[in-house]
């Protein structure tokens, strides 16, 4: 009664909040779930359950409770992730950049897809020594995150290592509301909030922000992406250096475009870097 009572919720609050409503609810939970683990029963979809499609949309509920995985999970089109609140939900794993296969752009803890939206859960990368992303979305259409705190922190052994929170690459029509996007380390490395490359990325009410490390960024976007900033806060503090927005552009002849409207920037903003020849226009507007 308790899981059921669970799902006419969700339900209800994709109902009131417009969504498209699942044919198919998964259910993730400590005990008494359809699954145990968030990684298997994406894994299930398109296996051992039929596959999802327009028609076949699937919600994986995942109710309270900290899901320590030791694999990506990865999404699937037309495939809903939700968990119980921020405080509530915790996704964690010491997922490496290029665990899980030779996939360009690299490994999350969650990798997005297409057409699906990842919300209402905590997201954390805590790999040490080597670069870590909380959340993945490379080569999408259409993506989603929202509700969602996104944190890659651990140590690293040189300043060729990364932490994303977001890392996004060759995909368009992203979208991140209410999204918390931090990337922090405390040895020398490099920290994002969000990192957006080759894609078309909006980001609304959230905060993206790299921090407590050598060179903090909050937000890098380069290779002609196009992202639009508004209601959010972008913040870089490195104890190098602090770098609130950074575009650039390798490609002669392209373009990377930065829009800033109602927002905070914290740290230097960088549009161009020596030796690129693209195009790098940042406008911040109050």
């Amino acid at each position: 009664m308790k899981r059921f009572a669970l799902i006419l919720t969700v339900l209800a609050q994709w109902a009131l909040a417009g969504q498209a409503v699942a044919q198919n609810v998964i259910t993730v939970a400590p005990t008494d779930g359809d699954f145990t683990n968030p990684a298997d029963a994406l894994d299930a979809i398109g296996t051992t359950l039929p596959a999802s499609a327009p028609g076949n949309r699937y919600l994986v509920a995942v109710e309270p409770g900290v899901y320590v995985v030791t694999r990506s999970v990865r999404m699937k089109p037309f495939v809903d992730l939700q968990g119980s609140g921020i405080k509530s939900t915790i996704i964690r794993g010491a997922i490496s950049f290029d665990d899980g296969g030779p996939v360009f752009g690299g490994q999350g803890v969650i990798n997005a897809a297409s057409r699906s939206e990842i919300r209402q859960l905590t997201v954390r990368n805590t790999i040490d020594s080597i670069s870590g992303i909380a959340i993945a979305v490379i080569g999408t259409q259409g993506s989603l995150i929202s509700d969602v705190r996104s944190v890659a922190r651990g140590g690293a052994t040189d300043s060729g290592n990364w932490k994303y929170g977001v890392r996004i690459v060759d995909s368009t029509n992203t979208r991140l509301v209410n999204v918390l996007a931090r990337g922090t380390s405390s040895d020398f490395t490099l920290c994002q909030g969000a990192a957006i490359r080759n894609s078309s990325v909006s980001v609304v009410d959230s905060r993206l922000v790299g921090a407590t490390c050598s060179i903090g960024l909050g937000l890098s976007a380069d290779d002609a992406s196009t992202v639009n900033v508004d209601g959010s806060l972008l913040r870089g503090a490195g104890s190098i250096n602090g770098i609130g927005i950074s575009a650039a552009s390798d490609t002669a002849g392209e373009t990377t475009a930065v829009r800033v409207r109602h927002s905070r920037v914290n740290g230097q903003v960088l549009a161009g870097i020596a030796g690129e020849p693209g195009v790098s226009d940042v406008k911040i507007s109050h």
